[in-house]
């Protein structure tokens, strides 16, 4: 019988994966947004070269660099979907009722 630990690696796997397409995704957004001043669109920019970057490195590279390069991966992510607003300024200003 197979430990449950194993099911749950193409389940996390594919998480993943579907969590760097939607940043991706936001980012791809931010970068070609008109509504966003330059340094915001830039950052979006950067997320795209870093996945450029990561993926393969991800992919190839020994295990024990990962967690540095994930701490860096999940930190301009954050940054990146933080500013992804400033892309919709029409959602970024609705207001939930008092």
């Amino acid at each position: 019988m197979a430990c449950p630990a194993h099911r749950d690696g193409p389940r996390g796997a594919g998480l993943f994966s579907i969590l760097l397409w939607l940043w991706t995704a936001n980012a791809w957004r931010l970068w070609h947004s008109g509504a966003a001043p330059p340094w915001a669109r830039r950052q979006g920019l950067l997320w795209l070269a870093l996945l450029g970057m990561y993926l393969p490195c991800a992919m190839f590279q020994d295990a024990s660099l990962i967690p540095m390069v994930n701490m860096l991966l999940f930190f301009v992510a954050g940054v990146t979907m933080g500013l992804a607003r400033q892309a919709w300024p029409e959602v970024a200003e609705v207001r939930p009722p008092p």
